[in-house]
């Protein structure tokens, strides 16, 4: 199981500006980029936010953000 700390490093590292770091980072807790950066209209029961694009582009109340983002990470990482 991931902690708050795993999910705070990861938004650290995303923050970062290293795409193929973050990318890698995903695919090592098994989480979608689609679900974490976009809304879209998926056809399953995953869940989905635009937090990391709004963070990404400093839209949004930022706690806000982090909570969704926390929300779908844990999702999938505890699969």
């Amino acid at each position: 199981m991931f902690s708050a700390q795993d999910l705070t490093d990861f938004v650290d590292l995303w923050n970062s500006g290293i795409s193929a770091e973050r990318y890698a980072s995903l695919t090592e807790y098994g989480v979608p980029y689609d679900n974490l950066a976009s809304s879209h209209s998926n056809y399953n029961d995953e869940p989905n936010t635009e937090g990391l694009a709004y963070i990404n582009n400093s839209e949004g109340h930022i706690e806000s953000n982090i909570a969704e983002i926390e929300e779908v990470f844990l999702h999938f990482v505890n699969k």
